[in-house]
């Protein structure tokens, strides 16, 4: 203890609830049946993250605040086709935005605000389109084949193909 406040080492301070966390998440999804066989989905979601840590060190007479916001910002849009040969087509886009920003404090003792610096920005982009096929051979047995292209600001673009087959042992298996 220095001037009646509790010092604790690293691992010691880490374990503390300093600080708080205050999470909000919204979503809006609607769903329309053109036809009978075709169906359109369309989501937008947000999350928001604000997490705040203090943390002090034996080895320091201050300490430090530590804030981080993170907004996630989505959307997602699909066409779902079903043919009368059990083939399903399922067609869509879907484009997400991760935006944080980080904020540090420098405390004395008490708790108090001895400086601070900027925030620091930060965000990443992606977005995909994407195509797949199913086809129901019988209750036991579908065949799936599709392809995404996922661009990401970080680490670009990319062509991912897939294919799988699916049985079914049981019948109340999905």
């Amino acid at each position: 203890s220095i001037s009646g406040v509790d010092i604790y080492n690293d691992e010691a301070a880490s374990l503390l609830d300093r600080g708080n966390n205050i999470d909000q998440f919204s979503t809006l999804e609607a769903e329309s049946r053109i036809t009978e066989n075709v169906k359109i989905r369309v989501k937008k979601y947000m999350s928001s993250m604000d997490s705040i840590d203090k943390s002090w060190t034996a080895s320091s007479t201050t300490g430090n605040k530590t804030r981080v916001l993170n907004v996630i910002d989505g959307t997602e849009a699909n066409l779902e086709i079903g043919t009368a040969i059990d083939l399903n087509i399922l067609v869509g886009v879907d484009a997400k935005t991760h935006d944080w920003k980080t904020f540090t404090q420098v405390l004395n003792l008490q708790g108090a605000e001895i400086s601070s610096g900027d925030p620091e920005n930060q965000s990443i982009n992606s977005s995909g389109v994407f195509a797949q096929a199913d086809y129901e051979l019988n209750k036991k047995l579908k065949f799936l084949t599709g392809v995404r292209q996922e661009t990401h600001s970080t680490f670009g673009s990319e062509m991912l193909p897939n294919a799988g087959v699916v049985f079914s042992l049981f019948p109340t298996t999905i």
